[in-house]
């Protein structure tokens, strides 16, 4: 079985909006958890440390993290997020 490569994107910080984007790149992996199984999909994530301090939504206000990483796991339907700075 292959390691799933992710598609990487860089953002740049901008010191005009207060956005001080973090150097490391986003990663998206895309089909990794493939499975209809609430549970497993739940399992794939604890395995790893990542708790599910929320649900079914994502903010819709500008918000950075500072201290954290952020995994987002999207396993049914669509999500448009916009990530970096106000402009996109």
């Amino acid at each position: 079985m292959t390691t799933p490569q992710p598609e990487t994107f860089h953002l740049d910080s901008d010191d005009a909006t207060g956005y001080p984007n973090s150097p490391l790149p986003v990663l998206v992996y895309r089909g990794v958890v493939n499975t209809p199984d609430p549970a497993a999909r739940a399992d794939a994530f604890k395995r790893h440390g990542w708790s599910s301090s929320w649900r079914y939504h994502l903010y819709d206000f500008d918000h950075f993290h500072s201290t954290a990483h952020k995994a987002l796991g999207i396993f049914r339907g669509k999500a448009l997020a916009r990530l970096g700075d106000p402009d996109g």
